[in-house]
């Protein structure tokens, strides 16, 4: 998530792909009627290893994020609700807490769990927030990589049998990334003091974490996805920080074109996601008309798509951060404001404007590989009882009602 973002309250994440049962793509929905999403899918099991993933067709999918620290299993009855609602095929996003023990037998058999279920698991060791726990000092050097690496090797080895995509990177091109936040949200930033030629230290030190991970995981034949933060509309607006005289660097499309020079690397990578926040400083990059929005998502998502020729494509987080100053009060203080007016209505709007309107429009306008995706984050606060507004607002956007 963006530095605009609340610190994510819990260490594991998981994130719903409802994998539509035979015309799809590999990020949404159920598809309208086009050409490059009627291709019969089959499934790739954990137990079949495949050279190179990228060669798979694309395969829609609807997204959820479900945040846990303890039990992965937790959300099965949920995950059913979903599948049996939607009538297709659910694979599930673990983001697991750089402090997490991979060697906890309960958790890896609550991974297990989801997995016996059926539903596919994508894997990330580091949000875009926790990433700076793996820097050995302040300096970002350029060959601190070996805590990242080391991670993701007890990973492939714990969690390989289960685990078929593994997110190698999370909002890798935003300011924060790398870098350790205040907790007071209101003081000026690490990346903001720090100086232009520090935070170009810093960039590097993010990409070369990518391509660590990169390094354990290709050889291992396994199947790779990194996301990307939406912050340039391109039609004029960003949402760095005023402060950053180099915040251009940050620019999705300048980040990579400035750190994927390896085409080897590029096409080796599955999937390519965008994030987005709209109720932060980032909502000016909206035009509040679907249509035009629509494009735009359309747009910078075929940007990438010519970056990363063999890459499905799609949304990687979206969600309402509900980080109101109305008065709210409820004995649990950690949801108070996502339950004030303001955030429901947030939900009503976001839920079904991402989940069906973006995508039936960008399917039609022919996105180039567009899988979907969405990925709500807020899953575990908002989602967790099957009655629940965000739980029935998604049920009827994804089930056609």
């Amino acid at each position: 998530m963006s530095s605009h973002h609340p610190q994510r309250l819990a260490c594991f994440a998981l994130v719903v792909y409802l994998l539509n049962g035979g015309v799809q793509q590999c990020g949404h929905s159920k598809p309208a009627s086009n050409d490059h999403q009627k291709k019969q899918v089959s499934v790739r099991g954990t137990d079949t290893r495949l050279a190179n993933c990228t060669d798979d067709p694309p395969q829609a999918s609807y997204g959820i994020t479900i945040e846990d620290t303890e039990d992965p299993a937790l959300i099965l009855p949920n995950l059913r609700r979903i599948r049996d609602a939607t009538h297709t095929r659910v694979a599930v996003r673990i983001v697991i807490d750089p402090d997490h023990d991979l060697n906890d037998e309960t958790y890896k058999n609550g991974i297990e769990a989801i997995k016996r279920e059926g539903f596919l698991i994508m894997a990330l060791l580091a949000d875009s927030h926790d990433i700076h726990r793996f820097r050995s000092n302040s300096r970002f050097d350029a060959t601190d990589v070996s805590k990242y690496k080391g991670r993701i090797e007890k990973a492939l080895m714990n969690f390989g049998s289960s685990i078929d995509v593994w997110e190698i990177g999370n909002e890798i091109n935003g300011e924060w990334s790398g870098w350790k936040e205040k907790e007071n949200q209101n003081a000026t930033q690490d990346w903001e003091k720090a100086g232009a030629e520090k935070r170009a230290k810093s960039r590097q030190w993010v990409y070369n974490q990518v391509k660590a991970a990169y390094d354990v995981l290709q050889p291992a034949d396994k199947c790779m996805a990194i996301t990307f933060y939406y912050n340039d509309n391109q039609n004029g607006d960003h949402c760095w920080p005023q402060d950053l005289d180099d915040g251009s660097k940050y620019e999705m499309l300048n980040w990579v074109t400035e750190h994927f020079t390896d085409k080897e690397i590029r096409d080796h990578i599955k999937y390519v996601f965008i994030s987005y926040y709209e109720n932060t400083e980032c909502r000016k990059l909206l035009s509040g008309n679907s249509d035009t929005d629509a494009a735009r998502f359309s747009n910078i998502l075929k940007q990438l798509s010519k970056t990363f020729e063999k890459a499905d494509v799609g949304f990687g987080e979206f969600g309402p951060e509900c980080e109101y100053e109305e008065g709210c009060f409820y004995s649990d203080e950690r949801k108070r404001n996502r339950l004030c007016e303001r955030c429901t209505n947030d939900i009503k709007d976001f839920i079904p404007r991402y989940y069906k309107t973006y995508h039936d429009k960008m399917i039609n306008i022919g996105t180039s590989r567009f899988v979907g995706g969405y990925f709500y984050w807020f899953g575990l606060q908002d989602m967790v009882t099957h009655e629940s507004l965000a739980m029935t607002e998604l049920t009827k956007a994804i089930s056609g009602r």
